[in-house]
């Protein structure tokens, strides 16, 4: 089972990328499998800030950039009101990915995506804003298999938790995005 993961902490801009840290050694420890993640804060003024992403290939970075950079802007725009921040993220967190710039354009994905095609509920994208206010940080993931290891790392960092099961058509739409990112490099 494939899960699509926002844990929040609060008060803490870089806990996020500490519990980060932590879920890639129960990654390569086989005691979970964490298929792709970023850590990101909101700084005191608003803005986003991307702190470090899961590590992958070039072109396999790009495409879970236009992912996470799309799903960032989603949640970012609530705190913002939809301003010009949601471009920005995506921009930001498509290159930090390290899949360059064509993370931000692959298969035209952005927060109407997520919403109408992905399938992601308003619910979910208001609750993931929620999580991550000014002076806040969460992480993005997306666990496959049981994510109970991950759970016990997520608590005991002291992170709130947003968990959402995906399909399998689901999965299916984020494997096409990265096959479409791998045939562009």
């Amino acid at each position: 089972m494939s899960n699509l993961v926002v844990v929040g902490f609060e008060k803490d801009r870089f806990r996020a990328a500490e519990a980060l840290n932590k879920m890639r050694q129960l990654d390569f420890s086989w005691t979970g499998q964490l298929e792709d993640a970023v850590a990101v804060h909101r700084g005191f003024g608003g803005e986003l800030i991307v702190d470090q992403t899961y590590e992958l290939t070039t072109g396999e970075g790009a495409g879970w950039g236009a992912i996470w950079g799309s799903m960032i802007g989603l949640v970012a725009g609530i705190f913002t009101g939809g301003a010009t921040l949601p471009a920005a993220a995506a921009v930001a967190a498509a290159a930090a990915v390290g899949g360059a710039t064509v993370g931000a354009t692959i298969g035209g994905i952005g927060a109407k995506w997520w919403k109408e095609e992905f399938g992601v509920s308003n619910d979910f994208i208001r609750h993931a804003g929620e999580l991550l206010q000014p002076g806040d940080s969460a992480i993005f993931a997306v666990l496959t298999g049981v994510a109970d290891n991950f759970q016990k790392v997520f608590e005991d960092f002291g992170g709130k938790v947003l968990m959402t099961s995906l399909s399998d058509e689901q999965k299916e739409k984020i494997e096409n995005v990265l096959n479409q990112a791998r045939r562009s490099n």
